[in-house]
């Protein structure tokens, strides 16, 4: 199952603040999720979405000894 988490981030130099606005399970939601608070926060903050598969690892972990 994939899931699309909306991120906001601080649309100014050295900024580094950023919160999730929420996790969705269809893309188009998740767009509107990003369009909704960008208004909402007046162009200061830029949305983006990352898509990840639930239960999924990123990668194969091998331990060396």
């Amino acid at each position: 199952m994939n899931i699309f988490v909306v991120t906001a981030h601080r649309f100014q130099v050295m900024s580094d603040h950023s919160y999730v606005v929420g996790l969705y399970d269809e893309f188009e939601i998740a767009k509107q999720a990003c369009r909704i608070e960008e208004i909402n926060r007046a162009g200061k903050y830029e949305c983006r979405i990352n898509q990840y598969t639930l239960n999924e690892l990123p990668e194969e972990l091998e331990w060396k000894y």
